[in-house]
């Protein structure tokens, strides 16, 4: 796998316009994200999400002295093959202050994804790649995601991270979990080659160059397993033409 200095370049250049324009946007206290990579990935399938509910890298947008260390803290994360091991220990957790990410409707449906296209078994997200499409969120969001400045100013820097994050991981597969209407500014030109579905939850599918791309509704809120069988439906549909 060649080396992270290509997203790491970019983070920099998405670190400087958190600061160049923090006039833009309301938010604060921001959480970076970056993308998480389980430790047995072998390129078969990426998982992306919208935004996350906070994040370990923070960053104070009218602290810029703090700019090397949040720089460090990216490094760090970049360099990090066990990424998704969180996800695996917390699930179904039950003490005080430990989330449990069973309670995701996002990674329930990744998981039930992961044990259909890979391996059934409780570790397989270990074998995936998980990222979002906005790598800037506010550090205590609650249920909200960034606001519609915040994604503006970041926009075309996070277009250039996910097609940076396609060459570096060059997943087989790759899900968007987000629905169309967040998709469509990162995926737009490539509609293409990427047509849309007449199905409920998958709106989407097709490939951009060796990667088939499915893009599916949030899951949050929706029945799970009709979802997931329309994503499988349209995923072994597209791999048959």
């Amino acid at each position: 796998m060649k080396s992270h200095d290509t997203l790491l370049a970019k983070y920099e250049n998405l670190i400087e316009i958190i600061y160049s324009e923090r006039d833009s946007y309301a938010e604060e206290k921001l959480s970076l994200f970056t993308p998480a990579k389980g430790k047995e990935y072998q390129h078969e399938l990426m998982i992306i999400g919208r935004a996350t509910n906070g994040w370990g890298n923070k960053i104070d947008k009218n602290n810029k002295a703090n700019r090397k260390r949040v720089i460090a803290q990216i490094k760090e994360a970049l360099s990090d093959d066990d990424g998704l091991e969180w996800v695996i220990k917390q699930w179904g957790a039950t003490k005080n202050g430990i989330y449990n990410t069973r309670k995701s409707a996002f990674f329930r449906l990744s998981r039930m994804l992961a044990q259909e296209i890979i391996e059934n078994r409780e570790t397989v997200m270990n074998k995936i790649v998980w990222s979002n499409l906005y790598k800037a969120a506010k550090l205590k969001t609650g249920k909200a995601n960034p606001s519609d400045k915040l994604c503006d100013v970041q926009l075309e820097i996070c277009k250039e991270l996910l097609l940076a994050e396609f060459d570096l991981f060059k997943p087989k597969v790759v899900i968007f979990l987000t629905g169309w209407s967040w998709a469509k500014d990162f995926l737009g030109s490539l509609k293409n080659k990427i047509k849309q579905s007449s199905m409920t939850y998958v709106e989407f599918a097709g490939y951009l160059n060796e990667t088939l791309i499915i893009v599916a509704q949030h899951p949050q809120g929706k029945p799970e397993e009709p979802h997931y069988k329309e994503i499988m439906t349209a995923i072994k549909k597209s791999q048959q033409k």
